[in-house]
């Protein structure tokens, strides 16, 4: 009968039958598979987060330069970073915008920045749009 253990004659139970054994370790395997599963997404979020992380970190430095050198800039510019961050791209694309009315005289640029994590890609890209003041008219 499955599931029944083998008695000596003095009535111990002499081991497990090969049914029971075999359930055991479906049981076992399939839990096994499910635990690898979950520390390999665990693992993909970590990267996941880690690229969004270095492309802030990124963004936030482009800008700066960006901000710094206004006015002296194309209007259209991209490239890559370089160092540990070569697999990191980035395109800039800034438009003159007057900011109050017409007779306003401060020159602004409408400055979008976009971060690529992988140079092949652009998938999981973050952007940035700010307003630079440029020169007086």
């Amino acid at each position: 009968m499955i599931g029944s253990r083998l008695r000596t004659k003095t009535g111990d139970i002499q081991g497990f039958t090969l049914a029971e054994v075999m359930v055991a370790l479906s049981i076992m395997a399939i839990s096994l598979v499910v635990l690898l599963q979950s520390v390999v997404l665990g693992v993909k979020l970590i990267d996941k987060v880690e690229e969004k992380v270095v492309s802030i970190f990124l963004i936030e430095n482009k800008m700066a330069e960006i901000e710094m050198a206004s006015g002296d800039a194309d209007l259209y510019e991209s490239g890559k970073f370089e160092g540990d961050f070569e697999n990191f791209r980035w395109a800039k694309k800034a438009e003159t915008v007057t900011p109050f009315d017409e007779w306003s005289d401060v020159k602004m640029e409408k400055v979008t920045l976009f971060v690529f994590p992988r140079a092949e890609t652009k998938e999981n890209g973050l952007d940035v749009t700010t307003y630079v003041k440029t020169e007086k008219k």
